[in-house]
């Protein structure tokens, strides 16, 4: 009997062992060629999990979304509104004076400093720390009881100017004069950008 002869007959005589056989071998190239494309494979579906949680974030942050947007924009409207004219120093300055009677505070001196120069558009320059607005600055010398000095600066953070305190040094006053105490203040509030000349 030839070799060729032998083989039909060996499958036909056991034709489930050819099949495991057969599969055996299918399973083994199989895993061979996956097993270098597993780290591969592992992180294609990290990525996808990550996207998937990060827009089931997105849809659970968008459900109050108008209410954030309402937030944002009432946020905006009061920055707006604290903006200061530099040009208008007249009335800069008598708000402050004005601010300090309401608050029985004496202001001996209130000077509003000048905007700083514009730097040239220089690339290696420091970051401006505003985008929209340029800070400029107030110094004042007050006069009061202290609560009365405490409520001015409290006023004067929430009523009309969006200030930031850059110093304040305050000295205790004379026993026998009614402890008046007086305060030095620097404070940086903002103005909003100029227009570039054309």
């Amino acid at each position: 009997m030839s070799p060729q002869a032998a083989l039909p007959r060996f499958v036909r005589s056991y034709p489930l062992a050819l099949a495991c056989a057969l599969a055996s071998l299918v399973c083994i190239v199989a895993a061979v060629y996956r097993h270098g494309r597993i780290g591969e494979i592992q992180e294609g579906m990290q990525e996808q999990q990550d996207k998937l949680e990060q827009i089931s974030r997105n849809s659970r942050y968008s459900l109050s979304l108008a209410d954030d947007l309402a937030h944002l924009d009432a946020y905006s409207a009061r920055i707006a509104a604290s903006i200061v004219e530099p040009d208008a120093k007249a009335s800069n300055l008598a708000y402050i004076y004005e601010l300090g009677s309401r608050r029985n505070v004496t202001v001996r001196r209130a000077d509003q400093k000048d905007l700083p120069k514009a730097p040239a558009d220089d690339k290696k320059g420091p970051k401006p720390e505003f985008e929209n607005y340029v800070p400029f600055s107030f110094e004042l010398g007050v006069e009061g009881a202290f609560p009365d000095l405490v409520r001015f600066l409290d006023a004067l953070g929430r009523d009309r100017f969006l200030i930031r305190y850059d110093s304040l040094s305050v000295k205790q006053g004379d026993i026998l004069s009614g402890r008046v105490e007086s305060a030095d203040i620097v404070i940086t509030v903002l103005s909003a950008k100029p227009e570039p000349k054309k």
